[in-house]
């Protein structure tokens, strides 16, 4: 404050009460200017909230994602397709409105979003889902926020409002606006759009506190999912869905000693507009004008005034100010700023007390003691503010500090007065320094963060506010401080529940996705390889459906558990969501991934004990290379996933991603098109592979394989298109293809007189379908070809898919006499019985077991036995995949019937297999020297195996 001029008019005289009056009225102004009318003016608001209560209307309805909704739902933060759900149940109880006041996840899911839209569709145009700001972490605190909007798809079915709060310079929550700004487009507030037909007022307005938040009608939101509460509670009224759990809830201050959840303080908002209690509050210059007729009854001073009951009168001034703005307030929704009174009455009591000496002996006699009162008053305010207050020089030396502060730092106010206020507050972006500057307390228009120095020299986070003042006659520093520190552990709390996995503790999909682009960004610049696989549970639904989803929860806690034990500290392990997970590999090449793929499933393997009971699980793991596979972390782990589903259609445990088996590539979109075109113009060609006899080694068989002649890709191999027929509906007009062609080469064979069987593989989808049978018959009819010499060959899991169907299927093509075999034997889950019960007349064991049969004596026993069970059961036994006359005469010498593979021949085109025939015939059989007495157990030079 600066000096005021006093007039010496008579050193008899008084002091003019004109001046007296000016004199207050210049003190009064003071103190607003600098914002210290604030620290008076707001306990008293305070005070009158607690004193004017009332409970809620019972209009407006939380439905709170409580404690309860978190421990019966898991997994926060909760997807979109719980809110539609959510959404859905209040609109059929007949909700009047509905928000949304939560975050929703990002990034979302696009089907999610569709979900989520439905819902906000169905409800109809009543229901508004919430915006904020959110402080972006890439730049410097306070320096930018980001916005975080619903999708555009949800916000064309809602109303979108801004759910932000506006706090004072304390940090406390007392006003509440009704519009806000993102992407320079202005919408509602979150009360202002749920308030329709409520009269609004024209800017933010304080909160009516005095309503109880507790009286507040609650739903919990696991109760809404599970439909289990009594509809009539939102019937009709504006329900609002927001986080009151205190595990995750960022709970804000309000004056009146509490700490609220955000979507609470909405509520109260609402409460207020709805019931006419938005507040409005008088402002500075309508409170003096009404103080300045209290101040001009001191141009008379009244008889009041001279008695000695002064300060009675003062206090009763004071509570009837008081009583008055509780009586305004209860009745009008007008909050009184009463302060400019109350000053302006102890300014008059001042008057009052003025001696009738000379008046220039009055001043010097009364001047130190006004100034005493005055410093004793704001240093009342100061020190029972709820923050720390500091005022210091203009270069850093410490003058006064409030009890709070002392609290908070740890020094008594007469060792800290004098010190330099850099040794207690430092810059956030800064560290220990040796030059102790008051930078971190220079005049700012905001609040920033900084950091805290105790006197034990432990550092803290704090936010402040500083502002200059003038005082007799120099600037004086003068800021607020908070402690952050539980804020900041709360909000690092936050994080990681965002960024993890609540059921394993591990990174969840948004976590990893960061640690994926970075790892990308480092392989780039280092010209490294990255490794990422995607791991699948096979089966686990059963775990769930017949143990429960408890047990199941603990199975995938301890898989998180040992898939972590087997990877490198710095490899990321996360779960992407159900029994999913996904494991990155920095700096590593195609070859490790591959061994690490091996371990992880080697390890899974390994029986789990989960509550006493010992489950065994298997996994499929698809993986993809950087660079190799994907350009951006989105291909990496899009193509991980494919080579997932090839590891798990395949059953190979782990699959390496091939761009052939991609059915989103952009080479199997182009044959996709034109798949179709060469089955109708005979772009196809058939390929036979010769099936040899184990008796007289001679050709007794083929088997039809189809190639593609593509003008731009050349031969495409079955792998590349068999499987993209299925997926894309051609494996009906394709298999009907290769069954009319082998068909009608085979009649010709047969004219020729080379009755030779053709086998063709037939597909589980071609099995099923209706009539296939008689499509068989008609196809044989049309080419001439006797039904003994076609061979169906049929997957275990084609019989598997549909049992009975399958068998009927079956029973009626080896009535018409065709020969029926089962492919890739051992591959499926087929049982004895059901295989026992199909009248196949041989099976053909699959190459994976038969090719390492001569290294591998697992693979040599599971081979022999199947040939032994076969011919038990009255069954012929081809064996694929012999590729050298060793693993030929092991098989021999287990009674094998018959063999293919490569060591007899690849497959040719069928003018090729007849000079197969002719050479065949002139060389002699495929009969290795080999006693044919060769016992079982002896390799053919007849030495123990």
């Amino acid at each position: 404050m600066g000096q005021g001029r006093f007039v010496l008019i008579d050193l008899k005289t008084h002091v003019k009460p004109l001046g007296a009056i000016v004199a207050i009225a210049f003190a009064v102004s003071a103190l607003h200017s600098v914002g210290l009318l604030e620290f008076a003016e707001r306990p008293l608001q305070n005070l009158r909230f607690r004193v004017v209560q009332r409970r809620a209307s019972g209009e407006v309805v939380l439905v709170a994602i409580d404690s309860t909704s978190l421990r019966a739902l898991g997994g926060w933060p909760f997807s979109e397709k719980r809110y539609a759900s959510a959404v859905e149940s209040l609109a059929h109880a007949g909700a009047r409105r509905i928000a949304l006041a939560v975050t929703l996840p990002s990034p979302s899911s696009p089907a999610e979003d569709r979900e989520l839209a439905d819902a906000l569709e169905h409800a109809g145009p009543a229901v508004v889902i919430s915006a904020v700001h959110a402080p972006d972490d890439d730049v410097a605190a306070g320096e930018r926020e980001t916005e975080s909007l619903p999708p555009m798809l949800l916000r064309s079915r809602s109303v979108t409002a801004s759910a932000d709060l506006l706090r004072d310079d304390d940090g406390l929550v007392r006003r509440y606006t009704l519009q806000d700004v993102f992407s320079e487009t202005t919408i509602p507030s979150l009360a202002a759009a749920m308030s329709d037909g409520v009269t609004r007022p024209r800017e933010a307005f304080y909160l009516d506190l005095g309503i109880d938040p507790d009286s507040i009608p609650r739903v919990s939101f696991a109760d809404v999912l599970s439909g289990s509460y009594d509809p009539t509670l939102v019937a009709g009224k504006a329900v609002i869905v927001g986080v009151t759990a205190p595990e995750i809830a960022s709970a804000v201050a309000v004056p009146t000693g509490r700490s609220l959840p955000p979507v609470v303080v909405h509520a109260l908002a609402l409460e207020s507009m709805n019931r006419g209690r938005a507040l409005g509050r008088t402002g500075f210059a309508m409170s003096f004008l009404v103080a300045l007729p209290l101040a001009l009854l001191s141009w008379r001073r009244p008889a009041w005034m001279r008695s000695r009951r002064r300060l009675l009168a003062v206090v009763i001034g004071v509570a009837g100010c008081f009583v008055l703005s509780v009586i305004v307030q209860s009745i009008f929704p007008v909050v009184l700023v009463i302060s400019p009174w109350i000053l302006v009455m102890v300014g008059l009591v001042t008057v009052a007390e003025a001696p009738r000496t000379d008046e220039a002996t009055s001043m010097l006699q009364r001047g130190p003691a006004r100034i005493r009162r005055a410093e004793q008053l704001m240093r009342q305010v100061v020190d029972n503010s709820f923050d720390a207050v500091i005022q210091a020089s203009r270069d850093g030396t410490i003058e006064i500090l409030n009890e709070a502060a002392q609290r908070m730092f740890g020094y008594p106010s007469p060792e800290a007065i004098g010190r330099f206020v850099g040794e207690l507050v430092q810059p956030a972006e800064g560290s220990l320094v040796t030059k102790l500057t008051p930078d971190a307390f220079a005049p700012g228009p905001r609040t920033r963060e900084a950091i805290g120095i105790r006197r034990d020299g432990s550092r803290f986070p704090i936010e402040l506010r500083v502002g200059e003042i003038e005082c007799d006659g120099s600037r004086r520093r003068v800021g607020t401080l908070r402690d952050i520190t539980d804020r900041r552990a709360h909000e690092r709390a936050l994080e990681h529940q965002a960024r993890h996995d609540t059921l394993t503790g591990l990174p969840n999909r948004v976590m990893l996705r960061e640690q994926v682009v970075r790892a990308l960004n480092q392989a780039q610049r280092d010209g490294t390889q990255v490794g990422f696989l995607i791991l699948d549970l096979d089966r686990f639904k059963e775990v769930n459906d017949t143990l429960g989803h408890h047990v199941g929860d603990l199975l995938l806690q301890q898989v998180g558990a040992r898939l972590q034990s087997e990877l490198r500290q710095s490899d990321t392990i996360a779960r992407m969501g159900g029994d999913e997970f996904a494991v990155l590999l920095p700096g590593t090449d195609g070859e490790t991934a591959r061994d690490v793929a091996r371990r992880l499933v080697a390890s899974l393997a390994q029986p789990f004990d989960t509550q006493g009971l010992p489950l065994q699980i298997e996994a499929s793991i698809g993986i993809a290379m950087f660079p190799e596979d994907g350009k951006d972390a989105s291909d990496v782990i899009q193509r991980a996933d494919v080579a997932m589903y090839v590891a798990k259609r395949e059953r190979t445990g782990f699959a390496v991603y091939e761009l052939g088996r991609d059915f989103n590539s952009v080479r199997h979109l182009t044959l996709n098109g034109e798949l179709r075109k060469a089955i109708d113009e005979d772009h196809l060609i058939l390929y036979y592979q010769p099936k040899i006899s184990g008796k007289d080694g001679t050709i007794v068989g083929a088997e039809a394989l189809v190639r593609w002649q593509h003008g731009l890709f050349g031969m495409i191999p079955p792998d590349d298109f068999i499987a993209l027929a299925e997926h894309s509906g051609l494996i009906k007009p394709l298999t009907q293809w290769v069954l009319n062609e082998a068909m009608r080469q085979a009649a010709e064979w047969h004219r020729n007189g080379l009755p030779l069987p053709v086998a063709v593989n037939v597909s589980a989808r071609n099995l099923l379908e209706k009539g296939m049978p008689e499509e068989v018959s008609r196809m044989l009819e049309s080419n001439g070809l006797p039904p003994e010499l076609l061979i169906c060959e049929i997957t275990e899991s084609v019989i598997m898919e549909d049992r009975r169907r399958s068998l009927e299927a079956i029973t009626e093509l080896v009535r018409m006499g065709v020969t029926i075999a089962i492919d890739d034997f051992g591959t499926g889950y087929s049982s004895l019985a059901y295989l026992r019960q199909l009248p196949a007349a041989e099976i053909k064991i699959d190459k994976s077991f038969v090719m390492r049969m001569d290294r591998d004596m697992d693979d040599a026993v599971i081979v022999g036995s199947t040939i032994q069970m076969a011919h038990c059961l009255g069954l012929k036994v081809v064996a694929e995949g012999v590729e050298s006359e060793r693993i030929w005469c092991e098989l021999l010498a287990r009674g094998c019937d018959y063999g293919q593979g490569y060591y007899f021949s690849r497959p040719v085109p069928a003018d090729m297999f007849l000079d197969l025939l002719r050479s065949s015939a002139e060389v002699g059989p495929f009969l290795p020297l080999i006693r044919q007495t060769a016992s079982p157990q002896e390799d053919p030079a007849g030495a123990p195996r």
